[in-house]
């Protein structure tokens, strides 16, 4: 029997968030690192039940002299909407890459698309804007606010190229029509309507390989030299797995629900 089962069961790195939450909690409680059973979450991402956590992380031996330590005194503020660089990426790293690292599946992905785009990770600048029903929970940035702020960034970085991932097809579009070379993935997923979310699209045996991909991508974008972002789980979990926030120009944010609610005064780039 484990010593923690985690059942939220939303958004991908919605689970990831939650699950990340529930074992720093535990910790710092029990003083002691738990296993974990996450089977219960991502199942909008599987193609059937037999399928489980495993086909996305490969969860690593538990490090027993880890020490605890709060995130912060307002857990408030650690939520997606939050300033990242107050995050404490000391700590919070060695729980993800216990819990939360890729599965070889998705190693292997990731190696794919570096050669297929001829990916130089030290030279790339990575834009990842969460679109679509997004703005149901946050304040986004407009097209030309992204635009500008890729402009600013290429200006200091003239020798980088430009990565540019969205689940929103017009979003793709519009830097299409302003920029005319940049790397686009094609093997991710994308939908213009604006109501719903890409998971909510994909049919009974496209959900995990999609998910993989997604995963895979993001592992490059968290590795880029510079990253443009909006505030949301997806923003959080690029700054996560990249270990700080160094070279991150995000788009801060409050949350618009009740319990996504920070301190944050500032709608706008943070740098």
């Amino acid at each position: 029997m484990k010593d923690l089962t985690i059942s939220h069961d939303y958004g991908f790195f919605s689970c990831c968030s939650i699950a990340l939450d529930k074992i720093i909690e535990f910790h710092n409680e029990k003083k002691f690192l738990p296993t974990v059973d996450r089977n219960n979450q991502y199942s909008w991402y599987k193609d059937n039940i037999t399928q489980g956590v495993n086909d996305f992380f490969e969860e690593k031996q538990i490090d027993l002299n880890l020490k605890p330590e709060n995130l912060k005194e307002d857990s408030e503020m650690e939520s997606q909407f939050s300033d990242y660089s107050l995050l404490n990426f000391e700590y919070v790293k060695k729980i993800i890459d216990i819990y939360f690292s890729p599965s070889e599946k998705v190693k292997e992905i990731e190696n794919y698309l570096l050669n297929k785009y001829e990916i130089d990770l030290s030279k790339t600048i990575s834009v990842c804007f969460r679109g679509n029903d997004k703005r149901t929970e946050t304040t986004l940035p407009t097209y030309v606010e992204i635009l500008n702020k890729i402009n600013q960034v290429k200006k200091t970085n003239p020798d980088h190229k430009l990565l540019v991932q969205s689940d929103e097809y017009e979003f793709i579009e519009f830097i299409r029509e302003n920029i005319k070379d940049f790397i686009e993935i094609k093997e991710t997923k994308k939908i213009s309507n604006k109501d719903t979310a890409i998971q909510f699209t994909l049919p009974i045996g496209e959900r995990l390989i999609n998910a993989q991909i997604f995963l895979a991508v993001m592992q490059i974008i968290s590795k880029s030299n510079k990253i443009i972002i909006n505030s949301g789980n997806i923003g959080i979990w690029s700054c996560f797995y990249r270990g700080n926030a160094n070279g991150v120009y995000q788009f801060l944010s409050n949350g618009l629900q009740s319990n996504e609610k920070t301190r944050n005064q500032k709608i706008g780039w943070v740098k």
